[in-house]
């Protein structure tokens, strides 16, 4: 994605929009095997950093954040301890809304196709991991890293356990259209010559070449 040329043709471009054009990205999700990840690996690579979700507790130091649950911001929002960008797709949380330092992206709602056209806009996917991929497109990272995209309850619903009463937590049936979605945007991706790892120590995801983490990072 080309800032200059988003300019150009006279797309909004919020003032906090990150721009990470050339550069490295690693997408920390909440799949049990980020837990087993040694992310200090990232941390000393110099890569930008995006952590979905509770995925900030892995890495605190992370650039951004983003959760496009509701129900995620209204528990942890207030009390929220991470210095980077807040992100979400939900209007209800972001400024001058709610008082937690969150900028709002728009969704395609109901769409499962990424959104490379305009910034700031991205494909719903019904899932952040979906969204946020989509938007480390977007800041411009022509490698992407996935970290903790297991894409299955096999092993567990996240690396922290299932979220509590009043949160969603992920079922076999909806996984299976996250994977969908994300596989088909694979060849988007590629035709922007961007290079996806998947990192992920264990993964139902099949479009994306899978290496570890160490491996990922140097390649």
């Amino acid at each position: 994605m080309n800032l200059e040329l988003a300019k150009s043709l006279n797309q909004d471009i919020p003032s906090w929009w990150p721009n990470w054009h050339g550069l490295t990205c690693v997408i920390i999700a909440g799949g049990p095997s980020a837990k087993s990840q040694d992310l200090a690996l990232v941390r000393e690579s110099g890569a930008k950093v995006v952590v979905v979700n509770n995925a900030h507790e892995l890495a605190p130091w992370a650039d951004v954040l983003f959760a496009c649950d509701l129900a995620w911001w209204r528990r942890y929002g207030p009390d929220l301890q991470f210095e980077g960008l807040r992100l979400s797709t939900d209007r209800s949380v972001c400024e001058p809304v709610a008082p937690w330092r969150v900028q709002c992206v728009m969704v395609d709602k109901p769409s499962d196709r990424m959104n490379f056209a305009q910034f700031n806009r991205v494909g719903w996917g019904g899932n952040s991991g979906f969204q946020a991929l989509n938007l480390a497109v977007q800041f411009g990272c022509m490698k992407i890293v996935l970290v903790g995209f297991d894409m299955t309850t096999a092993y567990g619903l996240h690396w922290h356990g299932a979220h509590p009463a009043g949160m969603n937590n992920p079922s076999e049936g909806n996984i299976a259209r996250w994977r969908r979605a994300l596989d088909a945007a694979a060849d988007q991706i590629e035709h922007l010559g961007i290079d996806v790892i998947n990192a992920s120590v264990i993964s139902t995801l099949t479009r994306y070449r899978k290496a570890s983490l160490a491996e990922a990072l140097s390649a």
